[in-house]
């Protein structure tokens, strides 16, 4: 009888053990299915129910497990319970788009709360319903997936959650504007702050056999752990399309600054062609100095074309990097550089670049890693 007393104490530890989960140490978690976390997923594996047995067999393991973390067949506690959660949150969900289980892909998600406010917001709401879709179909049409080491993601988060104070200045500013503030009221209820973010990267196959590798981001709002597909997904998207737009746009401004500037240059009689070359700036030092009085040397001639194209193009002490190719006094090509974006998983930058007349697409971003290679691009 004292056997199976204890045998039932320790059953009683461990169930209690696996089903806690929270954002910190004192935190809890919204679903009792979190008791069933797992390592990774590979190859089309269902959830059975078995693979939630605890590897705990003696009274020191199950003193040993930690309160906020149910350690599981196959999977080793990283020591950090957020992590741990993160990661397991991420694995169930991961089996559900594996299993084509769409309700549990919502449940593991934050795609569900995201469809009821939609839901709401008419046209908006029909629009991000339809890329949250698109989202969603994506994740389950993979086959098999395998999870990477991840990484916390603080800056980040602190990015994001100072942008919620933006948005609402822009929800407030567009008052008179009924079109965007439909659309801003959306992700103003859609975007709630985050309280810890991670970000794993996963390699995921397809029914065709194809691979690719995908950055999953896990987040704790409101003590609720979910795979985040639909918010800043969506946030990192949109921000990197515009901040790409701008860097285009730049560029085509100041390819016809420079040109402006060297045919006026021409028609003032000066020696034009003298400015031939390739030439690189950064943003902040470039076109500074004052125009001599006579323009007849090489200097000269480079001094008055960049001062001139400063003042014809305004914002080019905001780009990181200018880059051009003059050739028979005839601007040919421009690249610039104007912000970046930083891997949350690595650390690594990537930069925003732009050129004219061969333009970049947005297909091209991370491929480029220096503005010399971009105006390569630019020269066709």
């Amino acid at each position: 009888m004292k056997r199976m007393r204890m045998l039932g104490c320790m059953l009683s530890l461990i169930l209690s053990a696996s089903m806690l989960n929270a954002c910190g140490a004192d935190g809890s978690s919204d679903s009792a299915e979190t008791a069933e976390l797992t390592q990774t997923t590979t190859a089309q594996i269902t959830d059975t129910g078995t693979e939630a047995v605890q590897t705990a067999t003696t009274a020191e393991q199950t003193a040993a497990t930690s309160a906020t973390t149910a350690v599981t067949v196959g999977y080793v506690s990283s020591g950090n319970p957020q992590y741990d959660t993160a990661y397991l949150t991420l694995d169930k969900f991961l089996r559900a788009c594996t299993a084509g289980n769409r309700e549990s892909v919502l449940a593991f998600s934050n795609a569900r709360s995201i469809y009821d406010i939609a839901e709401t917001h008419a046209g908006p709401g029909v629009r991000y319903r339809t890329r949250l879709d698109a989202a969603v179909e994506t994740a389950m049409s993979c086959s098999s997936a395998q999870i990477g080491k991840g990484a916390e993601a603080a800056e980040l988060m602190t990015q994001y959650n100072e942008s919620l104070a933006e948005l609402e200045k822009s929800l407030a500013a567009a008052a008179s504007d009924p079109q965007k503030k439909a659309e801003l009221s959306l992700i103003s209820e859609i975007r709630k702050p985050i309280d810890a973010l991670y970000v794993f990267p996963v390699t995921c196959q397809n029914a065709g056999g194809g691979a690719e590798s995908v950055r999953y981001f896990v987040s704790c709002t409101e003590e609720q752990w979910s795979v985040d597909i639909g918010v800043l997904p969506f946030k990192l998207a949109d921000d990197r399309t515009a901040a790409l737009n701008l860097a285009a746009s730049d560029a085509r401004q100041f390819f016809i600054a420079l040109g402006n500037s060297l045919t006026e240059m021409n028609g003032a009689g000066m020696k034009v062609s003298l400015a031939d070359g390739l030439y690189y700036y950064s943003g902040k030092d470039y076109g500074w100095g004052f125009i001599p009085e006579t323009v007849e040397t090489e200097a000269d001639i480079i001094l008055t074309m960049n001062i001139r194209a400063r003042q014809n193009f305004a914002d080019s002490d905001k780009c990181d990097q200018l880059a051009f190719a003059v050739n028979n006094g005839i601007c040919k090509a421009v690249a610039i550089q104007r912000g970046s974006e930083t891997d949350p998983l690595t650390g690594s930058e990537s930069y925003y670049f732009g050129c004219y007349p061969n333009v970049l697409s947005e297909d091209d971003f991370g491929k480029y890693f220096s503005i010399e290679d971009v105006l390569v691009h630019a020269m066709g």
